[in-house]
């Protein structure tokens, strides 16, 4: 590895720690303003009540899963990424990067993004830009496999689905469809668009072609659906009892709600989505009782990770890197 290939972590500059915090402050203060608003009027004994009537031999064994599932899928998604678009990648190079993206979450998702972009670029020598375009290339097929779960869902039980008509789903799956077209059918004729085709970061999305598409896609389904399964494990720990094809057709709006970029490892914008979706079923406290463990389980388990992976990652990372580095001259010794 060359020289130029080992810099500073770009989240580590005084800006960029002053521009975390604010967003991190932001982002918690949004999710303590939904949370507030969700909880008015519910006595606080309500909640303990709820928590302690819960089967929480069952509850945390679902909650623990739910992130290691993410973990898992995640872990898998990236190897695949980088191993099609970049260079060959296995799983278990990838997890470490996964584990110090998902301690980041907690302070916010910016910061975690930028660990992984530096974590392949130390490990892996990918250009910083293009392995965030890539991690976005992820994004984009999650969108896509969840907007076509809302248009299955919302036909199908359209109540689960809180209002969202199933022409919304329908018309994003539209729109990618020509966003996808744009970069499969090759050198475009316009001059701006030859520009943004030609960039070098967009390495995945003008290389990915159908077959790509199709197998990120079928990874992500079934880890979807287990998620599903999680988050009706839960509300059956809590007492709360909603049809099985109720909570599946309820999970993409969760799923959307969780992965709102403001939302601190979707602390609020979970909430919301659980209490009213499942307000049939259940009492608001329960509901949010429910989800707010779920949370801070989550919460805990990242913030695990970053201590006993954080460490690690960084030693190995940094240390392989510097290993390989030239030795010092007589004169920059001296120096």
């Amino acid at each position: 590895m060359s020289y130029d290939a080992v810099e500073t972590p770009p989240f580590e500059g005084a800006h960029a720690r002053l521009r975390n915090a604010a967003i991190s402050f932001v982002s918690y203060g949004s999710a303590a303003a939904i949370i507030w608003w969700l909880a008015r009027g519910v006595p606080i004994s309500h909640l303990t009540n709820a928590l302690a009537r819960a089967n929480l031999s069952l509850f945390i064994p679902a909650a623990v899963a739910s992130i290691a599932l993410w973990m898992l899928s995640d872990t898998l998604m990236y190897a695949w990424l980088f191993s099609y678009f970049h260079v060959p990648t296995r799983f278990r190079e990838m997890l470490p990067g996964t584990a110090m993206h998902e301690f980041l979450q907690v302070i916010n998702g910016v910061a975690a993004g930028t660990a992984l972009a530096w974590f392949l670029r130390v490990r892996k020598q990918v250009d910083w830009i293009a392995a965030g375009c890539t991690l976005a290339f992820l994004g984009f097929i999650d969108m896509q496999v969840i907007a076509w779960m809302l248009l299955v869902c919302s036909r199908i039980e359209p109540q689960a689905t809180l209002g969202i008509a199933w022409y919304y789903p329908a018309l994003f799956i539209l729109g990618s469809c020509i966003f996808v077209a744009f970069w499969m059918r090759g050198q475009p004729r316009s001059r701006i668009a030859q520009w943004l085709y030609e960039r070098h970061f967009f390495t995945a999305f003008r290389q990915a072609r159908a077959l790509h598409y199709a197998r990120l896609s079928l990874i992500r389904v079934p880890f979807f659906a287990l998620q599903g399964i999680v988050l009706w494990l839960e509300l059956v720990a809590f007492g709360i009892h909603v049809p099985f094809l109720f909570a599946m057709a309820t999970l993409p709006v969760v799923l959307i709600a969780g992965a709102l970029p403001f939302a601190p490892s979707g602390l609020g914008t979970r909430q919301a989505a659980i209490v009213v979706g499942f307000s049939p079923f259940g009492s608001r406290s329960a509901l949010l009782t429910m989800s707010l463990a779920h949370s801070w389980i989550v919460i805990a388990i990242r913030l695990v990770l970053g201590l006993v992976v954080g460490a690690t990652v960084l030693k190995s990372v940094l240390g392989s890197s510097f290993e390989s580095l030239p030795p010092l001259t007589s004169e920059e010794s001296a120096s």
